[in-house]
């Protein structure tokens, strides 16, 4: 029930639509930050971003990550994903869903919507839900079982950047 498997394409052509769809120019650099953002299997910060795409782009400041990700955030591109007292975490997956969020190890686990949509309580008459997002906070399985040093292989690793 928890994990919400659709993953947003990859490909070239979908990641310069997703930019030029939101009235943004296709930059390298933003393709490639939305790249890495998309093929992570979490909700990735912009310092994990950053050590995956400059990679392929080894001149590619971390300034520009944090910009990229503020103006991509702006134009409905991608979500940020922020808890109280962390620092910003993002989700290139725009399909309606939520999230379970770890309080020890600062984990976020996407919850799929349809099982969230069931338990949704109800809303004042005349009134239009324009957006919806649930955090579920509490403590992650690895946390409970007494493991402590598995932030660093969470699932909000950029893939290709897991310890």
């Amino acid at each position: 029930m928890l994990v919400h498997s659709q993953r947003m394409p990859t490909d070239d052509a979908s990641l310069l639509a997703a930019c030029r769809d939101h009235g943004l120019k296709a930059t390298p650099q933003r393709v490639a930050i939305l790249r890495a953002l998309r093929e992570s299997h979490g909700h990735p910060g912009p310092e994990q971003i950053h050590a995956v795409v400059t990679r392929d782009l080894p001149s590619l400041s971390l300034a520009t990550v944090y910009k990229t990700l503020d103006v991509l955030e702006a134009h409905g591109v991608i979500e940020e994903v922020t808890l109280k007292a962390d620092s910003k975490r993002y989700d290139g997956n725009l399909a309606p869903h939520h999230h379970a969020v770890c309080v020890r190890c600062k984990g976020i686990v996407d919850i799929d919507d349809d099982a969230v949509a069931r338990a949704m309580p109800a809303v004042p008459d005349g009134f239009r839900v324009a957006y919806a997002r649930l955090q579920i906070l509490g403590v992650c399985a690895k946390c409970a079982d007494g493991e402590t040093d598995h932030a660093t292989t969470s699932s909000d690793a950029p893939s290709g950047d897991r310890s």
